[in-house]
């Protein structure tokens, strides 16, 4: 049926669009993951839901690591940046020495 590839047609074309993302976008996805896993958290402790508890726990657990490694690696991006810079202006300090 010719109807049957438009979804996939829309699909790929959704996936072009698609740019790459940042280290900030990912922290800022993970932040709000956090927050709504500690949201369900909190509502299933109240009703004393224990399976959802240890799964809003779990999910907690896994998105803090995420969120850890994304700061971690923003942190060593700017500290990066910092000695590269630092690096093209030596060239420049030692050159107004002589």
């Amino acid at each position: 049926m010719p109807g049957d590839t438009k979804p996939h047609k829309a699909r790929q074309a959704k996936k072009r669009r698609r740019t790459a993302g940042s280290i900030d976008d990912a922290r800022r996805v993970l932040w709000r993951a956090m927050q709504a896993a500690e949201g369900v958290l909190d509502d299933a402790a109240e009703g004393r839901d224990a399976p959802t508890v240890l799964k809003a726990v779990h999910a907690l657990t896994q998105a803090t690591a995420a969120y850890a490694r994304v700061v971690e690696a923003g942190e060593l991006e700017a500290r990066l940046s910092e000695l590269e810079a630092a690096v093209a202006a030596a060239p420049a300090l030692s050159e107004d020495a002589q």
